[in-house]
């Protein structure tokens, strides 16, 4: 059974039925105000992010390369821990960049979840692993997203899952060596926490089946994952995006169903060399490379929802206080946040980074559109 940590820190918001409550937020988009897709005066060449399956061979092999060359990149001083909390590891400098950019993610997994900072840090945080990818490791493609509507038919034999050594993303793990991932381009990859070990994935098509308290236990986790429940997302929501943040990360809600039909390191569950005091939760979840696909595909989602409306493309609206259990208050308490508040990155940002400047893909040092 996963840990209660689990359960309330990736999962447990608005698991009561209902439309989010209208938001009060920074102005919908002011008359002066640029939309979405409008690009400023230093994006005159967006890059243009694909889906991985639109990917040639080598292009594949290029971006696996550079992920495992950032992985065996030296620890920056840059890192700084700003939220010290006793149930999570401590950070250690006998690690490498990516393992750095993933104790960024764990340290600040209760201000970045069920919050408002929530779309805004995701944007941040792929595009700050793509730009390590391309600095530190010769990267010269684009940012791969993950469709997976295209796999909520068959999950587990999705063509994602290819185990090519040098092209492929690897399967799922093998269950007699604790899930950890044996095939493709990350097999027997090593991260550094909760502790040293090799990336694990396990199949879970009923993650919930333990979750009482849920609407919708018995529910398969690729039920939610349609194109479907996307479009309904996308097309809805109008200028709120309070309701729309809570359509898509509330419990057993596309987000969260990817990281737990997934399992091992993507659902935040610990590896058994932690421990029995080991609490999981949406802390190291980005140790699996697929992480950035998915959230580059959930950047996606956002992006085409503020495409879609005039409304959409400025709005924004949120607490910074977590709240992983109140319908109410889906995407956090007060204090609230503003277009001007600065997002955390544990130092890891060249510079202070606002939610403003997460707003759109084309402008604020951001430069790409979706295809």
């Amino acid at each position: 059974m996963r840990s209660l940590s689990l359960i309330f820190a990736l999962f447990a918001s608005s698991v009561l039925v209902g439309a989010a409550p209208a938001p009060v937020e920074d102005a919908a988009l002011d008359a002066d105000s640029s939309t979405a897709d409008s690009m400023s005066t230093s994006c005159r060449n967006p890059e243009q992010r694909k889906e991985w399956r639109k990917f040639t061979k080598a292009e594949k092999a290029a971006y696996i390369k550079a992920v495992n060359c950032l992985s065996k990149r030296p620890h920056t001083s840059a890192l700084k821990t700003q939220y010290p909390r006793s149930n999570l590891p401590s950070m250690t400098t006998a690690s490498s960049y990516l393992d750095d950019l993933i104790y960024t993610h764990m340290d600040l997994t209760d201000q970045i979840h069920y919050t408002g900072f929530f779309f805004p840090f995701h944007r941040w945080y792929v595009n700050e692993h793509l730009t390590q990818l391309k600095t530190q490791c010769g990267y010269t493609g684009v940012q791969p997203y993950w469709d997976w509507t295209q796999d909520a038919a068959s999950f587990n034999t999705s063509p994602m899952f290819d185990k090519d050594p040098s092209s492929g993303l690897g399967g799922f793990g093998d269950p007699n060596k604790n899930y950890t991932v044996t095939t493709g381009g990350f097999a027997n990859m090593i991260v550094s926490y909760p502790v040293k070990h090799v990336i694990r994935r396990q199949y879970t098509q009923y993650p919930y089946l333990d979750w009482y308290w849920l609407q919708r236990p018995t529910e398969a986790a690729n039920t939610t994952i349609t194109k479907a429940f996307v479009d309904e997302a996308v097309n809805g929501y109008v200028g709120n995006f309070i309701g729309f943040q809570n359509a898509t990360e509330k419990a057993q809600s596309f987000h969260p169903n990817i990281h737990m039909i997934m399992g091992g390191d993507m659902a935040g569950t610990c590896p058994p060399s932690a421990g029995s005091l080991c609490v999981g939760g949406s802390t190291w979840t980005s140790n699996d490379p697929l992480f950035f696909l998915h959230h580059a595909q959930m950047d996606r989602i956002w992006w085409l929802w503020q495409r879609k409306n005039r409304l959409n493309a400025q709005a924004f609206a949120g607490g910074s206080i977590s709240t992983y259990s109140d319908p109410a208050f889906p995407n956090g308490y007060a204090p609230m946040l503003s277009k001007s508040s600065v997002i955390p990155t544990d130092g890891m940002s060249k510079g202070l980074k606002t939610v403003q400047d997460m707003l759109s893909t084309t402008s604020n040092g951001l430069c790409y559109v979706y295809v």
